[in-house]
């Protein structure tokens, strides 16, 4: 039973609202509870402009019906007017203004997913898995998820504070000053003769950064064991990207199949015939809570093709597709149109990857990188910083991660032979 709306641009005319007509109707009681709702929903739209206490404009009545409408469906659908649409178009090329998160709303909730690498969030201490309970003083449960996003971005140099709730942690206040957030979405470095790849998140840049980076390791380490890819705290991004990660790094084998509610749109994706750039040398990929979408994405084809283990904790657990849809009033919509899977059939959404060898974050002294890997730190790539090698030198994680490829290498002489066949565990 299926029934189409032609919806033209709504308007008021004489207290009465217009929706378009219905194009074809092929039930007669749905059509009939529809017509029902609509009239309810001019009932409501006419008591509201004529009784509430503030007197509300007819647009602002619209746009926040179709945000309601969008937003009822799940917490990463969205309608976004005209300047919410150029914020995102203008995110997704690595550079907005704001403090550095990626935020999902939950059973009414804000809920941090990650910090974005080198932004006030990230200094300021905020995590994954943070609830956001006021901005700026102002409560905000149950208010829209995009609502919430405005609140919090702004001009640079302005202030913003909010109020977080940590699991097992008293409720506290976090001061910030945004920033003009320039995200650069790949670095990468040499320690103790494996390569080390961070991927923040998955912009349009990412695919040839990522490439790049993999060059520079190869060409000018002849003696590079293997790979960490640190995927850790990144909230996803295009879903094209993350393609392209996977198949420089596969020269066979399925990355990904969606499953959507067209059947004839389902979609299996292949790796390309294009060689492996490491050659069939092992890598271990990190992930934590803070890894979603994408990078969940990368994770699960890269180990269900037996081609890396998985280490850190438990990763998100979005497994989703939205589609981007310009609209003529200049706004879009972002609408779940996929659930994706990995390879061997595993579903990632609301499960997330479990990795092969769970390791929770602690940070070491220097010290407690062991002496081969304070001698790397005369090895330093001029694409990073100069703490960034003495950070990694600090993180079990990535110490773990690194010992895992030598491994291995020696061990196994990069064939992953003993890779789990299965992606649950």
């Amino acid at each position: 039973m299926v029934f189409f709306f032609n919806i033209t641009k709504p308007f008021f005319v004489g207290g009465a609202l217009f929706l378009g007509a219905i194009a074809g109707c092929h039930a007669k009681k749905f059509c009939a509870t529809s017509l029902d709702t609509m009239r309810s929903f001019q009932e409501i739209s006419d008591i509201v402009r004529k009784e509430y206490i503030h007197p509300v404009q007819e647009d602002d009545l619209l746009e926040g019906a179709l945000q309601g409408m969008l937003g009822a469906l799940d917490p990463h659908s969205a309608y976004l007017n005209q300047k919410a649409y150029g914020e995102f178009l203008t995110q997704s090329k690595g550079e907005f203004g704001g403090i550095g998160i990626e935020v999902t709303a939950e059973n009414g909730l804000i809920k941090i997913v990650s910090t974005i690498d080198n932004t006030p969030a990230k200094r300021a201490g905020l995590q994954g898995g943070d609830l956001i309970l006021r901005v700026n003083d102002s409560p905000i449960f149950g208010m829209n998820l995009i609502k919430v996003v405005e609140k919090m971005r702004g001009k640079p140099n302005t202030r913003l504070s909010l109020y977080i709730k940590r699991a097992l942690k008293d409720p506290f206040t976090v001061n910030l000053y945004r920033e003009l957030i320039q995200i650069k979405s790949v670095q990468h470095t040499l320690l103790r003769d494996v390569g080390y790849v961070r991927i923040s998140t998955f912009d349009e840049k990412t695919l040839s950064l990522f490439q790049k980076s993999l060059i520079d390791l190869v060409e000018h380490n002849k003696n590079i064991k293997g790979l960490v890819l640190d995927l850790r705290n990144n909230p996803g991004g295009r879903f094209e990207q993350a393609l392209g990660v996977c198949d420089l790094l596969l020269d066979k084998g399925m990355i990904t199949a969606t499953h959507c509610r067209n059947t004839k749109e389902n979609l299996k994706i292949y790796a390309t015939k294009n060689p492996d750039m490491l050659k069939g040398k092992p890598i271990v990929i990190l992930i934590n809570e803070g890894s979603a979408s994408a990078s969940e994405i990368v994770a699960g084809a890269l180990r269900d093709n037996r081609r890396a283990l998985i280490m850190g904790t438990p990763s998100f657990g979005k497994g989703s597709v939205q589609s981007v849809r310009p609209l003529k009033n200049g706004g879009g919509i972002k609408l779940t149109t996929c659930f994706y899977k990995t390879p061997l059939g595993t579903t990632i959404q609301g499960k997330g990857i479990v990795p092969d060898i769970v390791v929770p974050y602690s940070a070491l002294s220097v010290d407690g990188g062991g002496e081969d890997a304070k001698k790397d730190l005369s090895k330093k790539s001029p694409a990073l910083l100069s703490d960034y090698q003495q950070k990694l030198l600090q993180d079990e994680q990535c110490m773990r991660a690194i010992d895992m490829v030598h491994g291995l290498s020696w061990g196994q002489k990069s064939s992953l032979s003993a890779a789990p066949s299965s992606a649950t565990f």
